[in-house]
């Protein structure tokens, strides 16, 4: 095509028209190249080096994604790298060849579709596999890479080496997971990432034996103790039916219909007789509301009332929410301090021995442990056992009225079983009934489960849940399980693939609220993510040196990622137990007309005399008496033996005393930080020696070292009744090192913790497990070990840990560009959820919808231009621009100017004399999924610019503000620079 230049132009437009295109393809160029001139009559016009411009055509924008690939699989684990992670379990023979560091390992799949499971396996491919037991169960064999080197119909084989001897011949079980993907048991695509599977079972609480969140029954049985007389009403909310019994008259049993006061879905509008009188339906996720009941203050625990909430559930999602109001007032969960469960936990595990073994006439004996029981003998005594042999529902209904045979003492009696089956002798835990004037009277809700939804046969759990029905969630139960027909509650994992497109070129924020645990990749990358503000969190042992007042804390162990705390910071502390952990109920006299608030702690047994000292911090809450005030820190300005007295304010309340709570929260700072981690010990009885070894932590060489002292802490084995200690090293190798801990203890093998305390070895980052904070010397006895939360907030998850808090990290994003996403998540036991969110400055917070998502199965974008494209350099200054790009993609570019070089995806150069002016650089960006084409647009400004200035003289002091507004200057001139001005006029 030609273009027109008229007379003194120097510039053009030229028009390009994309033609509508439906393929997902990368953006393309289009360059436009001025290769001739003419003029007519004219001289042409001269083409300089400004003879090209180039313009982008990017795909659109507009968001139309359907959410992300979802695959979910039956097995998990909370070790990240391990084949139950979207894998299966299987059977395995290893057989060892010859030469001995040859083998072969035989896999037998025992879950999944096989014809699935082996169809995804060929010769040459790789499968991962963890071993559950056997000899390859080792670290040198567990979740490696294996090649496939034969297949049948029922399993497939995989070939092992070894530089060593390969161990001998054995057979178990292991989990294994095709790569690179495994057949998942479900594979979908999911809209949003928004779930909340919770636990399906009431409460969350587990059931014997398959633990099903479908087809169970349920029953809450409390007595209300009323603390205010007056008209009572009942709201219910149940999924699928829940019904409600109060003994109004208090004779002990229910009667009907005029004792069911409430139900949700138990009575439908087909009912015919409906218990309460009313046959309608209810909406589940609505309260039902029953009418007003005149309910007195007990005047013993025999005039409780006793009350029985009933539910049934088939499928899909479960929920159980009962609420009380008084005198028409706000509906409220009902408080823990107005039930009573009228059982006893027996005090120590029951004793059952079956005595007698005939088929069809077996017999035994259980002895029960209950403190003060009372009982004589052919006493009547309920007995109900929530673990144990004469638990477990295989094994028969054992549950129910007893007779006593032999008062062993005044705390423990035993009584006669038979029945035609027994199960073998054994001890488990248990309660006994009707008991509502136990000295140790439990504020719970007594609760039993059956695995059917009849109320019928041995239950499936039996315990006590301190909310009744709301104990977990606020009786929300949810399904448990992505599909609990196919996946069963507990140990799954899930993994979503595709794209997302943000629509704001800005730093966005996602975070995830997962429970379990999960990864976040974007683009390719596992993202660091940090803790959201929330409670404290545990899983650090600390110890305490009463003589210097250092407290070491381990968090080596916790879902905090090591090398998270740094020296100086100061971290808010809360130690869970042990003897840093204070009590409450200390007391206070406060002094209006001083504003001096003496706290008396001598009921502190943990605090020494004179602990808390003139200077310290200390928080403190008063819970009665004339103080009234929140959780405050003051400093302590007078101290005794038990006392210390902090200033509150003049006038602040009134003169007067009560009680007051002395709080172990605190802020401190971290004075130290410490390699630590968990290794192995082996222990020789003989020798007292514990030889451990920590070569799986990474520590540099020399970390321990001989005459060393090591903080050290055993965590199983014959050992791990010590407590953390100091111990010197009597020997070290490389990767172990060797403490004495005395002859007492059985020879054997375990874990255990370290911290090196005083090592000269420099310690990487990523290895930094411990930091040392002072809580003062003399405060609490020496040696003081226990459990410290601390807040992590804003501080790095270990990738794959366990920790139900929300988590995120911020990521810059280019609006319209589409980003490679995947997240891993797994479960293991209890409250299951998984939730993806995003927001940025344009961007509230919201669940990712799913127009912003794109599946993995569909066409994914190729990988995009995602730096600045308009940059602007100086002639003589040093330039310098770092290309990225989205979805692993490889990054050429082209037309660079001559001064300008490409290397290690940075573009840089110094601009010389001349070079002044416009410049466009191809950036050309691809993957996989295709290319896409962008340019830089460079601007290069001159340096030889100045700038102006006015002056004025005579000023003897003041500066420019003396000058009077209006004086004119006495001259002007130009700087090349505004480097340097002064001594003007000297």
């Amino acid at each position: 095509m030609s273009v027109d230049f008229a007379p003194g132009e120097k510039t053009t437009t030229i028009y390009v028209n994309p033609m509508a295109d439906a393929d997902l393809e990368g953006s393309e160029s289009v360059t436009a190249t001025l290769t001739g001139a003419t003029a007519g009559e004219y001289a042409p016009p001269v083409i300089g080096d400004d003879d090209k411009a180039t313009v982008i055509i990017e795909n659109t924008t507009a968001a139309n994604g359907t959410g992300l690939l979802a695959r979910y699989y039956d097995h998990s684990s909370g070790t990240a790298v391990h084949a139950a992670n979207f894998g299966d379990l299987a059977n395995y023979t290893f057989t060892r060849g010859t030469p001995t560091t040859t083998g072969t390992i035989l896999v037998t799949p025992t879950t999944g579709n096989l014809a699935t499971l082996l169809g995804a396996v060929s010769i040459g491919s790789d499968v991962k596999l963890s071993f559950n037991g056997g000899n390859l169960n080792a670290t040198a064999y567990n979740h490696q890479i294996y090649t496939v080197t034969g297949k049948t119909a029922a399993n497939f084989t995989c070939s092992i080496t070894s530089d060593v001897a390969l161990p001998t011949t054995s057979s178990s079980n292991l989990y294994f997971s095709i790569l690179p993907v495994h057949p998942p048991r479900i594979e979908r695509v999911d809209g949003t990432v928004d779930y909340e599977w919770m636990g399906g079972t009431p409460n969350g609480n587990s059931l014997t034996p398959d633990n099903s969140p479908d087809n169970w029954s349920s029953v809450w049985e409390a007595y209300l103790h009323p603390t205010s007389a007056g008209n009572y009403r009942l709201q219910l909310d149940a999924d699928d039916k829940a019904r409600v019994l109060l003994d109004l008259n208090n004779n002990g049993t229910f009667e009907l219909p005029g004792e069911q006061v409430l139900e949700h879905g138990w009575d439908t509008a087909a009912t015919g007789s409906p218990e309460d009188g009313v046959a309608d339906d209810e909406t589940i996720g609505t309260f039902k509301i029953s009418s007003s009941y005149a309910l007195v203050v007990p005047a013993s625990a025999a005039a409780r009332y006793k009350i029985r909430v009933e539910q049934v559930e088939t499928t899909g999602e479960a929920r159980c929410r009962l609420q009380w109001s008084l005198n028409n007032g706000t509906f409220a969960n009902i408080p823990q301090a107005n039930v009573y469960s009228h059982v006893a936990a027996m005090n120590a595990n029951y004793n059952y021995t079956r005595t007698v073994s005939t088929a069809g006439a077996m017999q035994g004996t259980i002895l029960v442990t209950l403190n003060g029981h009372g009982y004589s003998v052919n006493d009547p005594v309920d007995l109900s056992f929530s673990s144990g042999n004469l638990f477990t529902p295989t094994n028969g209904n054992f549950h129910g009225a007893y007779t006593v045979a032999l008062v062993n003492s005044a705390n423990t009696f035993t009584v006669n079983i038979a029945a035609p089956t027994l199960p073998t002798s054994g001890t488990g835990a248990g309660y006994v009934l009707n008991r509502p004037t136990t000295t140790s009277p439990v504020n719970a809700w007594y609760n039993v489960v059956w695995q059917n939804t009849t109320f019928s046969g041995a239950p499936g759990r039996v315990g006590t849940n301190n909310n009744g029905t709301n104990d977990s969630n606020n009786g929300l139960y949810g399904i448990g399980s992505p599909d609990p027909s196919i996946i069963a509650v507990d140990s799954f994992s899930v993994k979503w693939t595709g794209q997302v497109q943000p629509q704001f070129s800005e730093e966005y924020t996602f975070s995830v609220l997962a429970d379990d645990g999960c990864t976040l990749k974007i683009n390719g990358q596992v993202q660091d993510m940090k803790f959201l503000n929330s409670a404290n969190n545990g899983g650090s042992g600390y110890y305490y040196d009463s003589a210097t007042g250092t407290t070491i804390v381990n968090f080596a162990n916790s879902s905090l990622k090591l090398g998270s705390v740094k020296p100086g910071e100061t971290l808010r502390l809360d130690p869970a137990n042990g003897n840093l952990a204070l009590g409450n109920n200390s007391t206070y006299t406060y002094d209006s007309g001083t504003g001096d608030l003496v706290v008396n702690y001598s009921n502190l047994a943990n605090v020494a005399a004179s602990g808390f000292v003139v200077g310290e911090t200390v928080e403190v809450d008063p819970t009665s008496g004339s103080v009234n005030l929140g959780l405050l820190p003051y400093e302590i300005t007078a101290a005794t033996s038990n006392t210390f007295t902090v200033n509150i304010g003049i006038g602040a309340f009134e003169t007067g005393s009560g009680n007051i709570n002395v709080s172990d929260n605190s802020d401190r700072q971290v004075s130290a930080v410490y390699a630590a981690g968990t290794g192995t010990y082996s222990y020789t009885s003989g020798s007292g020696e514990a030889v451990v070894n920590f070569s799986l932590l990474g520590f540099p060489p020399g970390t321990f070292q001989l005459g060393d002292t090591v903080l050290v802490d055993p965590t199983s084995g014959n050992l791990s009744g010590q407590p953390y200690s100091y111990r010197t090293i009597t020997a070290a190798t490389a990767t172990t090192f060797t403490v004495n801990y005395g002859t007492s203890f059985t020879t054997g093998t375990g874990s255990i913790a370290m911290v090196a305390t005083n090592t000269s070895a420099t310690i990487p980052t990523d290895r930094i497990g411990a930091y040392a904070v002072n809580f003062g010397p003399g405060k609490f006895a020496d040696g003081s070990n226990g459990t410290m939360n601390f807040n992590f907030a804003n501080k790095s998850f270990k990738d794959w840990s366990s920790n139900g808090n929300e988590r995120y990290v911020r990521i810059p994003m280019i609006g319209g560009t589409r980003y490679d996403i995947e997240l891993e998540y797994w479960e293991s036991s209890g409250f299951s959820r998984c939730r993806l969110y995003w927001f940025s400055p344009s961007q509230p917070k919201q669940i990712i919808p799913s127009e912003r998502l794109y599946p993995s199965s569909v066409p994914q974008a190729p990988a995009a231009h995602t730096s600045e494209t308009t940059e602007v350099a100086l002639v003589g200054g040093q330039f310098s621009y770092a290309v990225q790009g989205s979805n692993a993609g490889v990054i050429t570019v082209g037309d660079l100017p001559a001064w300008l070089t490409y290397s290690n995806g940075v573009i840089s150069g110094t601009p010389p004399s001349g070079a002044a002016g416009d410049y466009q650089v191809l950036v050309t960006v691809s993957n996989d999924d295709g290319t896409s084409t962008s340019v830089l647009n460079l601007h290069v400004d001159e340096t030889t610019g100045t700038v102006s200035r006015d002056y004025w003289t005579g000023i003897v002091s003041g500066g420019v503000a003396s000058i009077a507004t209006g004086t004119a200057p006495n001259g002007s001139d130009t700087l090349p620079t505004l480097e340097g001005p002064t001594d003007f006029g000297d």
